[in-house]
Formats: structure tokens, sequence, C-alpha cells
């Protein structure tokens, strides 16, 4: 199993693989009224065998027949991949504003707006109860953004917000979504039935998986930003980034209004360039998510660490051979040294050993965080951070890993 520092290279994968398998699908299955065309197509001449010359210049030819049917299935499959993707980024940026936005657009779009896919007139989107349930959410979890005190709350739902938007789509897309027309009025036979239903529910599928995909990554960039500025010193900074996010969903969503093939296209720009960087990012952001919730966690609900118990969680700080700056680490003392390995989806990955005779082990305790300093006879050193979820313990900590301790905050006893 991939650590956790590796794992996020399979996003790009994934997707390629779902746009190969989309494409695979849709060209050996054509749906919807492909099949009828492919099946009500008059046959011409049936006695002749398939070494026959083709008779010229008519479309009852078997490659003309192909070729259409082809041409529909390619137009079909486009028509539905804008449909999915194209408020894919707003709601990345922000996922309930971008549903309120979504369902705004629905209820009281103009005539002359493609009302199709997301913003159908006839699907459970079209609906005042959802808007006004996604507007008093959008409030609830974007006010305490404005400020940097409020912001750990808001980060607290962050996740939560995200996936219960998804949860959504899928529930309004496949569950909720109006009955399709009947395919009984297409005199083909029930396997074809079955075989370009099966076709159309692979290739729905594909595209959510996708539209998952695109809406984690993007948000994942995001999340990492707004962190970055939660930790920065300036003041107003938090209030004019949400605003700014705000902004551009609205605006990237009028745009799908407007016209849903450059809202596709631009969506995918913008995945393409946080794709690149996803892996660099999610690190940095599990990192300060990190040190934001445990914080929150600790300050508002007293959670700490049990002293005794191992591993200790913590994030390298800098590179070491085998480990990445900024992964997510678990690190432990044995019985004569100490032992790190990167956190992994089900097991932790490779594990790097620091015996005593090579190494000495200092914690150097901060307010939002504090430093595990493994120093070697050279002088290098890799530096461990922790949260303040071991900030109330750090003699019992040091005790526990054979640590010698720096610094100690005003009233706190040395270790034993």
């Amino acid at each position: 199993m991939l650590a956790h520092s590796r794992r996020r290279f399979a996003a790009p994968l994934l997707v390629g693989i779902a746009l190969l398998l989309l494409l695979e699908s849709g060209w050996a299955a054509p749906a919807g009224p492909s099949v009828c065309a492919l099946h009500l197509t008059p046959v011409v001449n049936s006695s002749r065998q398939l070494a026959a010359p083709p008779v010229p210049g008519g479309s009852s030819q078997p490659g003309g027949e192909i070729s259409e049917a082809s041409l529909a299935t390619a137009g079909t499959l486009s028509a539905q991949a804008v449909d999915w993707l194209g408020p894919a980024a707003p709601l990345a940026l922000s996922p309930f504003f971008g549903m309120t936005l979504l369902s705004g657009l629905a209820i009281w779009g103009p005539e002359w707006m493609p009302a199709r896919g997301w913003l159908d007139a006839a699907g459970p989107l079209n609906n005042p109860w959802v808007f006004w349930i996604f507007l008093v959410l959008s409030l609830l979890t974007s006010l305490p953004r404005f400020m940097k005190v409020t912001k750990p709350l808001a980060q607290l739902a962050e996740q939560a917000e995200t996936y219960s938007v998804l949860v959504m789509l899928f529930v309004v897309r496949f569950l909720a979504s109006p009955a399709a027309e009947p395919v009984a009025a297409c005199a083909i036979p029930e396997t074809g039935i079955m075989a370009g239903g099966m076709a159309q529910m692979t290739t729905e599928m594909l595209l959510y998986v996708a539209l998952v995909v695109n809406v984690i990554v993007i948000n994942g960039v995001k999340v990492c930003f707004e962190l970055l500025i939660w930790m920065s010193p300036v003041p107003f900074i938090d209030a004019i980034f949400e605003s700014a996010n705000k902004a551009v969903c609205a605006a990237l969503m009028t745009l799908y209004a407007f016209s849903p093939l450059l809202a596709t296209i631009l969506n995918l720009v913008l995945f393409v360039a946080a794709a690149v960087v996803f892996r660099w990012v999610s690190r940095i952001s599990n990192f300060y998510r990190a040190i934001l919730m445990d914080y929150a966690k600790a300050t508002l609900f007293g959670r700490k660490w049990k002293p005794g118990t191992q591993p200790i969680l913590c994030f390298a700080s800098n590179a070491w051979p085998g480990i990445a700056p900024r992964s997510r680490m678990v690190f432990y003392r044995l019985e004569k040294g100490w032992a790190a390995s990167p956190v992994g989806w089900f097991f932790n990955g490779r594990e790097t050993g620091f015996p005593d005779s090579g190494y000495q082990l200092q914690i150097v305790p901060g307010l939002l965080t504090s430093d595990l300093i493994l120093t070697d006879s050279q002088g290098k050193r890799l530096v461990l951070v922790v949260t303040r979820y071991y900030a109330e313990s750090i003699p019992e900590l040091a005790q526990l890993l054979c640590a010698r301790v720096a610094s100690l905050p005003a009233g706190k006893p040395a270790p034993a």
C-alpha cells in the first residue's frame, strides 16, 4: 500500500482510467437515440453475404450506419460530459454556495438559459426549499471564515461540507431525477434495450466518478490556500480571501448558465493545474489542518493526549531519506532507539530507525506545535512536529520517548 505522502498521485491516474473506460463504453455500446437509430435502419438486400461488395452511394451501407451511430453516440457523450462537469469548479470552491446558485438558476433562470443537466426545470433542484436550505448552510459555514478566531470552526466542517454535497449530487442525478422517456417506443429487441441501458448507466457512473475526483482535487488546493492564509498574521486577509472565493464561484456558475461547454473547458483547465500540484498541496493541507483541528479541539473540547500511549502522531518538517517533508508520520520508542514511518491507507510505510548509539532526541515545546528533534553524530537533524494535542503533557512525552526537553512553559516541571 502506498504511503500517505504518495497516495495522492493516484488521483490523476484515476481520472485517466475513468476517461479511457468512458470512451470504451461510449463507442462500444451506443445508448439512447443512437440505439434506436441503429436498430430501426431498414435492411437492404438481406440475402447479401458478408463478403459481397457494398452497394454504392447509399446511406444504407453498413459502414455508413456504423459511422452515423458512432457520431450520434459521440455527440450524446459530449453533451453528458458537459452537463456533468460544467459546474464542478464552482462546487469545489464553495460546495454549499455552489448548490445554492445551481438551485437558484434552476428556479429563476431566464428562458434563454440552457435548461438541461443540473438546471433541468423538472429536476429536484428546482425547489425553493432546496434553495433556502443551502443558502442557510452557506451562511453558517461562510461567516466563520471571515475571522481568524472563528475560522477553525469552519474548518471543522470543511470535509463534511464537501462530501455531503457530493452525496447530494448523487441523489439528485440517480435517485431523484425525472423519469427517462420509455424505450418501448423504439421497436428494438429486448437485448438491445438492456445493452443500451447498461451502457448509459456505466457512462453516468463514470462521469460521476470524474466529477467526484474533480471536486476533491480543486477543493484540496483551495483548502491549502485557506489554511496558509489563516496561518499568516495579516489582518482581514481571511475576509478578503473568502469574499474573492465566493465572487469567483458566482462568476464560474454564471459562465455555466451562459455556456456549459465553456464552463467545462475552463473547469478542465483548473483541474489539470490543480492535479499537477495536488500531491504537494495535500501534504501541506494535512499538516496545517492537523495543527488547526487539534488546536480547536484542545481549546474548545479539552481533547489531549493520554500519557503513555504510542505511537506519537507527527509531521516531518524537513526531508529525510525515505521521508518527504510535511508527511504524516508515526513515531515511537524502541528498546534501543526510535523509529518513524509514514502513515498509509491501511498500514504504515517503510520504517526508518534511529538507534541510541547514533542519535539524540530533544523536545522543544511551543504554543501551537512542539518539535521532536533527532540529531545524529554529524549534526544532521530530522524535525518532527507534534500538535497542541500533546502540549499539556510534554514532561510525560519526554519521559516516554527518553528525550531531553530544551525548554518548558512557565509552571511546568522538568521530566524525571
